[in-house]
């Protein structure tokens, strides 16, 4: 067994974790509420040394997928209020082929593709 992250100690009883071949998987056996989870799943991806390519925004999900070299963020405003995303450096957002320096606009359930 692995050490159990601090922030799912925090939240009630410990939840094991197991290594299997290169990964590890964490049984959480609890009904957490929103922040409680948050926290862990941020904990989790901290220790998995996972980083977010920029802040978003409650409400907006940032995916980040690649292939051949490349790498594309897909944001995705689950809301019906327009957000509004800095952006950590320059990107090219996909369909409009414009460069994006400081933020990005989403309309209400709108969705933007950028490739750094």
């Amino acid at each position: 067994m692995e050490p159990i992250p601090p922030a799912l100690t925090q939240v009630g009883p410990p939840s094991p974790a197991n290594k299997f071949g290169k990964g590890k998987a964490v049984y959480i056996g609890g009904d957490l509420d929103a922040p409680s989870l948050s926290r862990v799943l941020q904990s989790l991806a901290k220790s998995a040394g996972v980083q977010q390519p920029m802040d978003v925004p409650h409400g907006v999900e940032l995916t980040v997928r690649t292939a051949g070299g490349k790498r594309w963020i897909f944001l995705l405003n689950h809301t019906a209020e327009a957000q509004t995303v800095r952006l950590a450096k320059s990107f090219t957002e996909v369909l409009s082929k414009k460069t994006l320096n400081e933020q990005i606009g989403l309309e209400a359930y709108g969705v933007r593709i950028l490739q750094a």
